[in-house]
């Protein structure tokens, strides 16, 4: 085990509000000494809001037998157990960096600098005022605990919050990727399930969807619905597609912030056809902007901080952009898009076509039908695009041709491991069953088959997927199928 060295370090007080948690006047702040559950009431009986991790700083309100009344960063007020909580007051920075000084002297020379979201131990409360400007503070070597500041003053504070609904892989990894950009909000991290939270709480880790990836103690995680979307400045919707529209039906209670989600697929609709693109059937009813993220993203890599690259997309170009900057970070590029109907189309569509090509891999076809699967599919994938009043040029970036290739050639990818067991004999439940996850391409292929038709688009390739899964097609059989078809021209009917 490292040995740990402490250094008592003086930090200067006036960089831009670098440094701020427990600071304000008379008011109490603590932190939490371990895992801790938060309550609606001083009572371990009574509903469990969400889980914190240890040194979360907090200001405590009221102070009875046993219990707290604490308001957490993001403004919510919650109860927790006094046993949990410790008499550490932290600090955190909040600037992109600080200069941590050996005196309390401008002049004084640099001893380090502190990146943003640094957590720093005040060893001497009284500091701030026998030394106006200046705290006393004790870090441990190396990077400490990422934690955001509660401010100089609670009551008026206010932060950008971001509320993460779905607590899966993606919806992890979004979590875990914007607490360490260079201006983390605060993140609330939204599951149904409260013993999910509760796992998640205690061992800061997702170990049954995103197992490795340690959750930093910034964000929260909570099943409360209304807790989590409080004050929020944007919501993003981890959920699988087919789940999103009773998501939105759920959230639009207590939410109104501009609304982005990074399920790939289509959803249910009223009208005739019945499926549609989640834009058209989200965004009217919704009181903000609406938004997709889509590309090339596994979820393990983008936990890991792996270069990855997105797209974003809008009915509001303003918003895009403006989600693209907060998700932006050194290991993270997203770029924006205008053509919101291309990018949705080609991340639906490309789980389909994965599960074609780990069927075909699987089979032992080679490279050269992968190839031309995917280069074929991505011909049919424009023509239903266009159809739709996407844009051509947008399968050609991220959000087309980039997720394509990663789907259709990833161990990761899902929609692949089922093409793979499919064409083993394995049944589509049992595989299904043994992922563990969502394979959005399996109900996609049934919402390509209706759209395509109802279009007048042929998608023979996705056509294939559909009969392959909902008809008992042996997947040797629906390739046999596709190459018997009459070939023509390369690029005919593309636009």
């Amino acid at each position: 085990m490292a040995q740990r060295a402490f250094r008592t370090l003086v930090a200067p007080l006036a960089l831009g509000a670098a440094l701020l948690a427990g600071m304000a006047g008379a008011a109490e702040f603590r932190s939490t000494s371990e895992a801790a559950v938060l309550y609606d009431a001083p009572s371990i009986r009574s509903k469990a809001l969400y889980a914190l991790g240890r040194d979360y700083p907090l200001e405590v309100i009221v102070n009875v037998e046993g219990w707290l009344k604490v308001r957490d960063v993001g403004g919510t007020v919650a109860w927790i157990e006094k046993k949990s909580v410790g008499d550490k007051r932290m600090l955190t920075v909040r600037s992109t960096t600080a200069d941590v000084l050996a005196q309390p002297e401008a002049s004084s020379a640099v001893v380090f600098k502190a990146e943003q979201n640094v957590l720093l131990e005040l060893i001497d409360a009284s500091y701030p005022t026998t030394t106006p400007g200046w705290a006393k503070v004790r870090h441990r070597d190396g990077q400490g605990c990422s934690l955001p500041s509660l401010g100089a003053a609670p009551e008026s504070f206010t932060m950008d919050t971001v509320a993460i609904l779905g607590a899966g892989a993606w919806g992890t990894a979004l979590a875990i990727h914007l607490a360490r950009t260079h201006s983390a909000p605060a993140i609330r991290l939204w599951a149904r399930d409260a013993a999910q939270v509760a796992a998640l709480g205690a061992a800061r880790e997702n170990e049954r969807y995103l197992p490795g990836a340690a959750l930093p103690p910034t964000i929260v995680v909570t099943a409360d619905l209304q807790a989590a979307l409080a004050g929020a400045t944007l919501i993003l919707v981890a959920t699988p597609a087919g789940a999103l529209r009773d998501v939105v039906a759920l959230t639009r209670r207590w939410g109104a912030a501009p609304l982005f989600w990074a399920g790939k697929g289509f959803i249910a609709m009223d009208a005739a056809p019945g499926v549609g693109l989640a834009h058209r059937v989200v965004g009217p009813a919704w009181p903000a902007p609406v938004g997709v993220i889509s590309g090339p993203s596994f979820a393990e890599e983008v936990a890991r901080g792996l270069p990855t690259a997105v797209t974003i997309a809008a009915s509001d170009p303003n918003a895009a952009e403006n989600v693209a900057q907060r998700l932006r970070g050194e290991t993270f590029r997203a770029y924006v898009s205008d053509d919101i109907t291309g990018v949705e189309v080609g991340g639906a569509v490309k789980n389909v076509l994965a599960i074609a090509a780990g069927a075909s891999d699987g089979l032992g076809f080679g490279h050269n039908a992968r190839a031309a699967l995917i280069t074929r599919g991505l011909a049919e994938t424009g023509r239903f695009s266009a159809a739709l009043g996407g844009k051509r040029e947008t399968l050609m970036g991220l959000a087309g041709l980039g997720d394509l290739v990663l789907t259709c050639t990833g161990d990761l990818s899902r929609n692949r491991r089922v093409g793979l067991a499919l064409s083993q004999g394995r049944p589509l439940a049992a595989t299904l069953a043994e992922l563990g996850h969502i394979a959005e391409g399996v109900a996609a292929a049934r919402d390509v088959r209706v759209l395509s038709r109802s279009l007048g688009v042929d998608m023979p390739i996705c056509d294939a997927v559909y009969r392959v899964l909902y008809e008992s097609l042996p997947p040797r059989l629906a390739v046999e199928a596709l190459l018997a078809r009459e070939p023509g021209p390369e690029f005919q009917g593309y636009l």
